[in-house]
């Protein structure tokens, strides 16, 4: 992204926007990558006029797009509802619900029987270099916490479990892995959300994605 114009904009144009960004969101705007911004802007409740402004900054610098931000509005608008219990597959596999997650990982994460937290869908569709870069940001080595887009293989356990049969948020979607083909490598493997597929992509197409971290 363009840290360097936003950064001025954020520092120059204060007065314009009525109200100053909270310093935990100008951490996050003027270092983030796309997707922290589009979440930072876009899904954040407390929109108010001074993201309003950044919003109008972006959409003009083609930093998020208008499908973007309707999409980011329509999850402000009606969330889905979290679910709090532990999960049973039909394979009775146990997918154990986690509280208070990290935020990037949405409000419906589960520890599977490999001791693996699956994060919930992410709003937003990204290229799969994108996607991998964005998982693995999320990373905190300081804390022995260690996250990535998750492999064809992690995908295959949790297809074995029959677990996208009952997480929230996998049918009808194509999920980035992050193995690549290795017979071709501008393809990768997407994992199909309604019925436990492995398939080959271009990598430079937008797909959902989930983070998996490592459990402690």
């Amino acid at each position: 992204m363009e840290e360097f114009d936003l950064r001025k904009y954020l520092n120059k144009n204060e007065d314009e926007l009525k109200f100053p960004l909270s310093a935990s969101d100008f951490s996050k705007l003027a270092g983030g990558s796309k997707i922290s911004i589009v979440n930072v802007v876009l899904t954040s409740p407390d929109t108010g006029e001074a993201k309003k402004g950044i919003r109008s900054f972006l959409e003009q610098k083609g930093l998020i797009t208008a499908a973007e931000v309707k999409a980011a509005e329509a999850l402000v608008a009606t969330p889905p509802a979290p679910l709090t219990e532990d999960v049973e597959t039909s394979t009775k596999a146990i997918y154990k619900k986690i509280l208070g997650t990290h935020p990037a990982l949405g409000d419906n994460a589960y520890i599977d029987p490999r001791n693996l937290v699956w994060g919930d869908t992410l709003p937003n569709k990204m290229k799969q270099q994108d996607a991998d870069k964005y998982c693995s940001d999320l990373s905190k080595p300081a804390l022995n916490i260690a996250c990535h887009l998750p492999t064809k293989k992690e995908y295959k356990d949790l297809a074995a479990d029959k677990a996208h049969e009952k997480l929230p948020n996998f049918s009808g979607k194509g999920f980035w892995s992050s193995s690549v083909y290795p017979r071709n490598p501008i393809n990768a493997y997407i994992f199909d959300g309604s019925n436990g597929d492995v398939d080959v992509g271009y990598r430079s197409n937008a797909l959902s994605l989930r983070c998996v971290c490592f459990g402690r």
